[in-house]
């Protein structure tokens, strides 16, 4: 088996999400081998994984949309080419994506 490659220290992004317009901050962390691409959903209760799997993919109209157990995370395509790209094998991704209460939304 060739070795695996994951990130050799933590790093973050945020800014306001493309669909949706709420302020998300996704942090890219290293992964064990094997583990491949993971979502965490650390704004949600439970904190559930959503591994970057075909089978979890919902759809695929203006963008990629994963989905596992009734959570989804959208827009993941970019994240994953960029990871692919750079021979990233394993990476954990722990998205915040509250919903603003001042935007007339209510938070999950």
């Amino acid at each position: 088996m060739a070795n695996q490659l994951t990130l050799k220290n933590d790093f973050t992004v945020s800014g306001k999400s493309l669909h949706t317009g709420l302020h998300i901050t996704a942090q890219f962390c290293p992964a064990e081998p094997n583990t491949g691409y993971r979502f965490l959903r650390t704004d949600l209760e439970d904190k559930p994984i959503v591994e970057a799997l075909a089978e979890n993919v919902l759809h695929t109209e203006r963008g990629t949309v994963l989905s596992k157990n009734d959570v989804s995370i959208s827009t993941v395509e970019h994240a994953l080419a960029a990871l692919y790209a750079a021979e990233i094998d394993n990476c954990l991704i722990k998205i915040e994506a509250r919903k603003s209460v001042s935007a007339g939304l209510r938070t999950p």
